[in-house]
């Protein structure tokens, strides 16, 4: 449908909801702010709202991924086979990766917290989709948890350790390292899951305000 087909005295509400099929084919971010244009336009209050949301669920979704792809990437790559590297390569991989994650993941997991306790917040009255994004959120808080109270005071000593001065139980510490960085992948996935789920039933609640 083209803006040339319309009457002459259609009003500009409907041609810009004859433009809406273009929700179905374009990317998730293309549709928000068409949306959002849409909904200025029109002065649809309602249609401005969901679009907003759909910012945050964005912003969450992402957030969360990218968390849960560090966990998930070091596991699938690495840490599975921690056990094969001799001393002197564990301590040197070790000590690489607490300098590339350390101050990213300070600033990423409490964003990622944020926002998921802000969707949580204003989600209060969706359900059921409130409670699969409190359970995201709890999923991400364990996963924050095993990281601070387990993993970075291992990776505290790691950081000092070379290979004359390497504990008697370092096997130990890096067993446990792995066990509880294998725990804390499981949640973050399950939490992205979660969320992803809580997203995909809200949405297709406002799926008749999309509609043209």
């Amino acid at each position: 449908m083209s803006f040339s087909k319309l009457p002459p005295d259609a009003p500009l509400t409907e041609h810009l909801l004859k433009r809406a099929h273009l929700w179905y084919s374009t990317t998730i971010i293309q549709n928000i702010i068409q949306g959002m244009m849409l909904s200025f336009y029109t002065g649809d209050h309602q249609l401005f709202s969901i679009m907003k949301k759909g910012v945050l669920y964005c912003i969450c979704l992402i957030l969360v991924m990218l968390v849960t792809g560090v966990f998930w990437g070091t596991w699938f790559t690495l840490t599975r086979s921690l056990d094969q590297f001799p001393p002197d390569n564990f301590i040197r991989i070790g000590k690489t990766i607490i300098a590339n994650v350390a101050w990213p993941m300070r600033i990423l997991m409490p964003l990622t917290l944020v926002m998921l306790l802000w969707l949580s917040w204003t989600s209060f009255r969706k359900r059921p989709s409130f409670y699969f994004f409190l359970g995201s959120l709890i999923l991400m808080v364990i996963s924050l948890l095993i990281t601070v109270g387990v993993e970075v005071p291992i990776d505290n000593q790691i950081k000092t350790w070379t290979t004359e001065t390497l504990p008697d139980n370092w096997t130990e510490l890096r067993l446990r390292w792995n066990k509880f960085h294998t725990l804390r992948t499981v949640t973050s996935l399950m939490s992205f899951i979660s969320l992803s789920i809580g997203v995909t039933g809200d949405v297709g609640k406002n799926e008749d305000v999309l509609k043209y």
